[in-house]
């Protein structure tokens, strides 16, 4: 007894018109991964071999595009150690405003320090930058933070202490409005406590 495997509409249809679905596909993304500074594949590649070889690379020039031509409205955000350097670079490569949420995951793999923290400070003149862009005051940066590490490879206590050390430079040296208190000041409580909850039990 034989068998044969269903065929797929998508895959019979012309390539002009497989293209074009591609580019609907592609156009209307909700998510974007960056994982270490780098914007993953869309999950739609993931469906089959020839899907991954038409598809992924139009996805890919897509998130190279200037200016920016993907606009999710969610943005995942994978790193470790706090290195958000890459990351934002990463970002600007998406269309953003203070509507968009990142979800933001740290691995932590060793312990951290005060030139690590220096890593963050991109990240913190971003969320500055963005939350003051339409000029209002009350603007928040929509972020989430999770921290999980690598099995006792961190003193928490220590970096949470030194992650305090060094916002006081930045307070000192003024911020996106030049006052005490800004949405990156913001972002760096709240990675303090994702910092201190998560992996401080």
């Amino acid at each position: 007894m034989s068998s044969t495997m269903p065929q797929s509409a998508l895959l019979n249809l012309p390539p002009e018109l497989r293209n074009q679905i591609y580019d609907l596909v592609a156009s209307g993304t909700d998510q974007v991964t960056i994982r270490n500074g780098h914007i993953l594949p869309h999950s739609f590649s993931q469906v089959c071999r020839q899907i991954r070889n038409e598809f992924g690379p139009l996805f890919m020039a897509m998130t190279k595009q200037s200016p920016p031509y993907l606009a999710p409205a969610t943005i995942k955000i994978q790193l470790e150690n706090f290195d958000f350097n890459q990351t934002v670079q990463a970002i600007d490569r998406c269309r953003h405003d203070s509507n968009t949420k990142f979800e933001i995951d740290v691995w932590v793999t060793k312990q951290l320090h005060r030139s690590d923290w220096e890593k963050m400070w991109s990240w913190v003149r971003f969320a500055d930058e963005l939350a003051y862009r339409k000029d209002a005051m009350d603007e928040k940066v929509q972020a989430m933070y999770k921290v999980g590490q690598k099995l006792g490879s961190c003193n928490v206590y220590a970096a949470c202490h030194e992650m305090y050390i060094e916002v006081v430079p930045y307070i000192l040296n003024g911020n996106a409005r030049g006052g005490c208190t800004s949405a990156g000041y913001e972002q760096i409580e709240k990675m303090r406590l994702a910092l201190s909850t998560a992996i401080g039990n």
